[in-house]
């Protein structure tokens, strides 16, 4: 189960990163909702690993 976990919280943090690295060309409001929700994607997916998979534990 820890392995389910990690991985379903790795890729959440990969998708957070994909969100965070797109940018929209004279689109200053569509780019700052990225990074907005990149980032957060981002602490969610840490605290999930952290929460379920309980990697400081191992």
């Amino acid at each position: 189960m820890k392995i389910i976990n990690s991985i379903i919280g790795l890729l959440i943090i990969i998708w957070g990163s994909l969100l965070l690295s797109i940018t929209v060309h004279d689109e200053t409001y569509k780019t700052l909702m990225y990074k907005v929700n990149g980032t957060l994607l981002m602490t969610l997916g840490i605290l999930y690993l952290r929460k379920f998979a309980k990697w400081r534990k191992q």
